[in-house]
């Protein structure tokens, strides 16, 4: 009898450290799996949503990420000034105010640059060049002047065109496919239009077209590419709605600038 209720105990025993090793297992299952879950980060924006994300990488401008639970992991990114907090996996947490985003959106940046042209003006193309000052008002928004000078011959007559322009760029940083850092830029400007005909003999012909000045709007996209922490290379298309080469009546144009920026 002590025998067999010995054998029963011991059975009990091995029953209850079986249960008790079970249990630990499930614990540290459950423990690993919830780590496991916690090891994102999370970005809170400023229109409420939250995104729960691998951040991949953080420039002065964005916040580069894969969604969590994206098996392709696709590169995102979302601007900063559009942040209102980031919650990092290992627990630290970055709350963004409206000065930090600012200064991050570079307002009161001031920048010049030179650019080359590729106009046509009417069915007259021209090539030319032109410095070009900026400077950051906002987060959201630059004003630009420019001074560009074209040329072209032809027919005889030498046709030099001087363009005085100041720009409102709407700014917007995104990503391209190549998860590469861009900013795109919608602009709107005003003008004045020198034109200048000179035939090849050196005599001044002022009578074929209206050689005065006249005022200019333009509207076009540009982008920007980062080349180095204080250089960017931008290009846009315009177009211009003016008069001048049409015996005063309006007239269009068509400008591809494409330039280097230097920031300071």
């Amino acid at each position: 009898m002590t025998n067999l209720i010995r054998f029963r105990m011991k059975k009990v025993g091995t029953i209850v450290a079986c249960f008790a090793v079970k249990r630990v297992a499930i614990i540290a299952i459950a423990l690993f799996w919830g780590s496991t879950a916690a090891a994102q980060d999370v970005i809170t924006l400023r229109n409420g949503n939250v995104l729960e994300v691998n951040i991949t990488e953080e420039t002065e401008r964005l916040v580069k990420y894969t969604l969590f639970n994206d098996e392709r992991a696709r590169p995102l990114a979302v601007a900063k000034r559009d942040v209102v907090k980031i919650v990092y996996k290992n627990g630290n947490e970055v709350e963004f105010d409206a000065l930090t985003t600012s200064t991050i959106a570079n307002k009161g940046d001031f920048a010049i640059g030179i650019n080359g042209l590729a106009n046509m003006y009417g069915s007259l193309p021209c090539v030319g060049f032109g410095p070009r000052i900026q400077y950051n008002v906002s987060d959201d928004a630059r004003v630009v002047v420019e001074f560009d000078f074209s040329s072209q011959s032809i027919l005889g007559i030498t046709l030099g065109i001087s363009d005085f322009s100041a720009y409102v760029h709407g700014l917007r940083p995104y990503m391209n496919k190549n998860g590469k850092e861009r900013l795109g830029y919608v602009s709107l400007g005003l003008g004045m239009l020198s034109i200048k005909i000179k035939e090849i003999s050196g005599e001044t012909n002022d009578s074929d077209y209206n050689a005065k000045n006249t005022f200019i709007f333009g509207i076009g996209y540009g982008t920007e590419y980062p080349i180095a922490p204080n250089l960017s290379f931008n290009w846009e298309l315009r177009f211009k709605l003016s008069g001048g080469l049409t015996g005063g009546r309006l007239g269009t144009s068509i400008n591809i600038p494409v330039g280097l920026t230097y920031k300071f």
